[in-house]
């Protein structure tokens, strides 16, 4: 009876580990992919930024430089959004990591935020 629970508990344990693994590669997947965004963000401001700039000095019509605004605003808020979720992330991983470290486990979360 105590060798069938033991059992029972290691393979709970097991099931509790691979889940915990694949929720690591997936947070780390995300956290790439959002730091792959947050890296293009500079450059497109910067574009943007420029074209406005270029648009004040000429005679761009109105409703183009406030297009390009809407642009510029949205890049802005993209970028805060995307900070956010890393954030959460990041915060997500911390806690997984704690989970695999009560398990005996390496943490393996490359989540930094």
């Amino acid at each position: 009876m105590l060798l069938e629970t033991l059992h029972d508990l290691e393979t709970r344990w097991a099931s509790l580990s691979a889940q915990l693994s694949l929720w690591t590669r997936n947070l780390t997947t995300r956290a790439n992919l959002i730091d792959k965004q947050l890296a293009l963000l500079p450059d497109l401001q910067w574009t943007w930024t420029k074209t406005r700039e270029a648009a004040q000095g000429s005679d761009t019509p109105l409703e183009i430089r406030q297009r390009i605004d809407r642009v510029l605003a949205a890049i802005v808020q993209t970028e805060s959004t995307l900070q956010k979720r890393r954030a959460t992330l990041s915060w997500a991983c911390f806690l997984r990591a704690g989970v695999r470290a009560l398990l005996g486990e390496t943490p393996g979360c490359q989540v930094d935020g």
